[in-house]
């Protein structure tokens, strides 16, 4: 039969969670301290490179609107002056 967990064993089993967390921020924390301007320009690269690809995406998308839209605008516009010539005659 299995115990059931107590107060305290739960308490130590969230304390021993915290202690792991602590321990990766410290990580975290000391890699930053101990961090080069090469780590840091190495950073700086990677971001540029994610920006890049996503004004990609963005540019990919706004073709695809410009494509699927446009002709429907242009469509609605035509039927528009189709109905405005009707009414104003």
């Amino acid at each position: 039969m299995k115990k059931k967990p107590s107060g305290f064993d739960k308490l130590a089993k969230q304390i021993g969670n915290v202690s792991k967390k602590i321990d990766g921020v410290t990580d975290l924390l000391s890699k930053f301290v101990t961090a080069t301007k090469e780590d840091f320009d190495d950073v700086k690269t990677d971001a540029e490179k994610i920006e890049r690809k996503v004004d990609e995406g963005f540019s990919r998308v706004e073709r695809r609107l410009d494509g699927t839209v446009q002709p429907q605008l242009d469509e609605h516009a035509r039927r528009i002056k189709k109905i405005e010539t009707k009414v104003l005659s």
